[in-house]
């Protein structure tokens, strides 16, 4: 109850900020809100887990929601962040450590520099400093480094010492498996975050990373995800590279 009332004042106390100030030139939608109060839900669990300081826990959150909120960012967001705690839901049974993986996903993106190369590398460090602060057991510290660096190449360790990398690394690319005039989008919002990068060098960067992600047969991991949305997956990878 503590950290309901808690969150759910933090809720309520972002709302009427934001409401007051434009976020990339819009206020605020009703939507947005119900996606942070989901986010919010998934972030109590992880506090009750560990029975964490009630006012650290609302910090850690805030700052969660106010990276993610950050200018410049058109697909790694708040939309993004809350569509992969929803596609996780599908595999949460199947998790060998659910607390870990959420707070993975929490954290994946926390540093986001389109610019830079060590973008996981540094949001693996952060989630160690800010769950080594709200009193996290060192294991799944250790586990959520290690899940949150997996998305860097977006290849398993060898050997992969849970399924837990899998459902991860499927969930961090499940828009790939989306339809065309989504992954469209997606593709939009990824040349807008690197907006200030030639064409010809985004180009070049670009098919570098979608020819490795090609490499992979089948694309996903998970049986979940080859059986739903291998082939178009595929069909997404062909259509972009055909574009560069």
């Amino acid at each position: 109850m503590f950290y309901n009332i808690l969150a759910s004042l933090y809720v309520l106390a972002f709302s009427i900020n934001f409401s007051k100030k434009k976020q990339n030139t819009q206020l605020v939608s009703d939507e947005l809100l119900k996606k942070i109060q989901f986010l919010r839900g998934k972030w109590v669990i992880l506090m009750q887990s560990i029975q964490a300081d009630g006012h650290m826990a609302i910090e850690c959150f805030e700052d969660i929601i106010k990276r993610y909120s950050e200018k410049g960012r058109y697909y790694h967001d708040i939309v993004h962040l809350h569509e992969s705690f929803d596609l996780m839901e599908v595999f949460e049974e199947k998790l060998d450590n659910r607390i870990a993986v959420y707070l993975a996903i929490f954290y994946h993106d926390i540093i986001y520099k389109p610019h830079r190369k060590d973008n996981e590398l540094k949001s693996a460090e952060y989630a160690v400093e800010k769950l080594t602060q709200l009193g996290f057991d060192q294991a799944t510290i250790d586990r959520t480094y290690q899940l949150i660096m997996a998305t860097q190449s977006h290849e398993v360790p060898d050997p992969c010492p849970s399924n837990d990398f899998y459902y991860v690394l499927d969930t961090d690319l499940f828009i790939f498996g989306n339809p065309k005039e989504k992954y469209d989008a997606y593709r939009a919002a990824i040349r807008k975050e690197y907006g200030l990068i030639p064409n010809f060098l985004y180009r070049k960067g670009r098919r570098k990373v979608l020819e490795h992600l090609n490499q992979r047969k089948p694309f996903f991991f998970t049986q979940e995800m080859q059986e739903n949305c291998e082939a178009q997956a595929q069909q997404n990878l062909a259509y972009e590279l055909g574009l560069l």
